[in-house]
């Protein structure tokens, strides 16, 4: 199969390491946001104006940032000022995208030989990770969207275990973040932001990954097709095999469905 130069998500929720770990050995780079993506269309005409214009895909995503950026913050704020979210986008280097991953298991391994021992500072960390989207003043059970930063993740396990493994799986997922995103932009509307965002991981409790306690018929309410034993999928999945998420999933006992720290919705600052 020929390879890619670019894939470019022009949709939302796209920069899950789930998603790019099966996609990494398709194309150079990939194009991607984790949060909800809010466009009017702008960026995909600059993206392809600028590949005519520079030729080349690093470039042409520079020019697109320069040139539609106050447009593009814009389409963040809805006209009746009721809906304020966060945004990024980024140029993923997929070549880096290993590192990520390599440092994911690393982090995966390390939660579950210190949570029987540090479930309560854990615990702490897992309800305070930047949540990617959770519309404003309507709870959205976690198996809907279950996306998390996963750097955010690491320095909170970081701070509130005082854990050296832990700080060393930091630093070198900050390190592989740095080297694989070539060119990001951010924009933030809402009081509960970072001031970079990385990529999102799933990130439920056991009776979520295992289906226990879950009405089928409320899970279909949201997602038709969905699948009621989230484990059974999540599994099947490149990133799973590679890192051994889901056997933290599986372990994780906090609940996340309240997390207070959304990307989407919540007070203007």
């Amino acid at each position: 199969m020929n390879r890619l130069n670019t894939i470019f998500f022009h949709n939302c929720l796209m920069g899950n390491m789930e998603t790019l770990t099966e996609l990494r050995g398709l194309s150079d780079y990939i194009m991607a946001s984790a949060h909800v993506l809010s466009s009017e269309g702008e960026l995909l005409f600059e993206y392809v104006r600028g590949l005519l214009e520079k030729g080349n895909t690093e470039d042409a995503i520079a020019q697109m940032f320069e040139r539609v950026r106050p447009a593009w913050d814009e389409t963040y704020r809805d006209e009746l000022g009721k809906i304020w979210n966060n945004g990024d986008y980024k140029l993923i280097r997929t070549a880096k995208l290993d590192d990520i991953i390599s440092a994911a298991k690393r982090l995966a391994d390390r939660l579950l030989a210190l949570y029987p021992t540090q479930k309560e500072a854990i615990d702490k960390a897992t309800t305070g990770v930047y949540r990617f989207f959770l519309p404003y003043n309507s709870p959205v059970l976690t198996f809907v969207n279950p996306f998390f930063d996963l750097a955010d993740y690491a320095h909170l396990l970081t701070k509130e275990t005082g854990d050296a493994e832990m700080a060393a799986i930091s630093s070198d997922l900050d390190k592989a973040f740095s080297e694989a995103f070539v060119h990001y932009a951010d924009v933030n509307t809402n009081e509960q932001h970072l001031d970079h965002y990385t990529l999102s991981v799933c990130l439920v409790n056991n009776e979520i990954y295992e289906g226990n306690n879950i009405n089928p018929e409320l899970i279909k309410t949201f997602i038709p097709n969905a699948l009621c034993n989230f484990k059974q999928g999540y599994e099947q999945t490149t990133f799973h095999k590679l890192t051994g998420w889901g056997n933290w999933l599986y372990t994780n006992q906090q609940v996340l469905g309240d997390n207070p720290r959304s990307g989407g919705g919540g007070p203007l600052k």
